[in-house]
């Protein structure tokens, strides 16, 4: 019995220390530029992107998804037209955070040359992350949320581009450099 109630005790406590460890780290990326503006650390990491040969490439699933006034609209609208980027994220997922002022500004510049489709998989999306792209002045961003019939992402961010037949060209999990040369050499790549 006192044998049980010692290991129970130190359990407890690795369990706490473990927890302590863990709630010990931050949480939040801190803007050391100032309001709107988040490093991007992918930016230190660079993987270029790599265009899948035209062979090669598979049609893209069609989805539904409701833009700011609520409107549903489904992918296979945009095709033929430009380009897509689909981007999955949340306000909720750090390594997402970053890479918002990037995509801002690839919304800004390039919006002629390529459909710029932030999809926010947080709950209430398009409230909730417009409001909170109103708060970092990001305003180029529009905000859609995927219907249920859309194809969820395994891992946030996760970017999937798209050439104007409606074939996946190069899909990435994880936090990419929006604001390298990359991006243009391979709308150049598309066009």
């Amino acid at each position: 019995m006192e044998t049980f109630r010692l290991f129970r005790l130190i359990a407890l406590g690795a369990l706490g220390l473990g927890a302590g460890l863990l709630l010990s780290r931050p949480f939040v990326v801190q803007d050391p530029s100032g309001p709107g503006q988040l490093d991007n650390p992918a930016a230190h990491a660079r993987e270029p992107i790599r265009l899948i040969a035209a062979n090669d490439r598979v049609t893209v699933a069609d989805f539904g998804f409701k833009d700011e006034q609520g409107k549903t609209h489904r992918l296979s609208e945009l095709v033929g037209q430009r380009p897509i980027l689909i981007h999955f994220w949340a306000t909720w997922c750090v390594p997402c955070l970053p890479e918002l002022p990037e995509l801002d500004g690839v919304a800004a510049r390039d919006g002629q040359r390529l459909t710029l489709l932030p999809l926010s998989l947080d709950r209430d999306a398009l409230t909730v992350a417009r409001t909170f792209l109103d708060g970092k002045h990001l305003a180029a961003l529009a905000v859609f949320a995927p219907e249920t019939d859309a194809p969820l992402p395994q891992a946030l961010p996760t970017s999937i581009l798209v050439d104007k037949s409606g074939k996946v060209a190069w899909t990435t999990a994880g936090a990419h450099p929006w604001g390298g040369a990359d991006l243009d050499a391979a709308l150049k790549a598309l066009d």
